[in-house]
């Protein structure tokens, strides 16, 4: 989540859509499983992980679990957007 630099005042644009950040964000280990993390898509690999719950899902994506920092390294990112980018990652593994 790098903001574009501007010259002029810079207002803000309103949340992001879970789509935006997904792509942004999570694609970059989630596509091809950077140190572990289950791909997109993989109902084998993310199995264990909906076997733990929602609750506990959007947790890790915001406070990060093993290799993966807080919100995805996503400075910018509120919980929110966050959480929203996990449930699209959820619906995409049942």
């Amino acid at each position: 989540c790098a903001a574009a630099a501007v010259a002029a005042p810079v207002v803000a644009a309103g949340p992001r859509s879970c789509d935006e950040i997904v792509t942004a964000v999570c694609a970059g280990c989630h596509n091809a499983g950077v140190m572990g993390a289950p791909v997109i898509g993989n109902k084998v690999q993310w199995a264990p992980r909906l076997a733990q719950g929602t609750a506990t899902l959007h947790k890790h994506g915001v406070e990060g679990i093993r290799s993966m920092p807080p919100k995805g390294g996503c400075g910018t990112c509120t919980d929110d957007e966050i959480i929203a980018a996990v449930d699209v990652m959820i619906a995409q593994a049942k």
